[in-house]
């Protein structure tokens, strides 16, 4: 099996490979800073992106029109439900 990494798998590594010096610095919550490091990268999920043909090929959309209209709608709502997560975790973790 071949694993193809996208552009969220880049921005993910590079987004946790900047901010972990700041865990002990600012005395953040490494789960929850990794966890934002997810929700940013798969904000934006466009033609460099694995994910973004997967997701083409398995709803069958051939149109970039309805590719990236539905991709996009899809990508926000994961990333605000995401954002919603991460501020409640925040409070509860304090």
């Amino acid at each position: 099996m071949r694993l193809a990494l996208g552009s969220a798998t880049v921005a993910i590594t590079t987004a946790a490979s900047l901010t972990a010096p700041l865990i002990t610095t600012l005395g953040l919550n490494p789960v929850l800073l990794a966890q934002a490091s997810c929700i940013g990268a798969i904000a934006f999920s466009y033609f460099n992106d694995s994910g973004f043909w997967v997701f083409n090929g398995m709803f069958g959309l051939t149109e970039i029109k309805d590719q990236l209209r539905c991709k996009t709608a899809v990508s926000f709502i994961m990333t605000g439900v995401g954002i919603v997560e991460l501020l409640i975790l925040n409070m509860i973790w304090k």
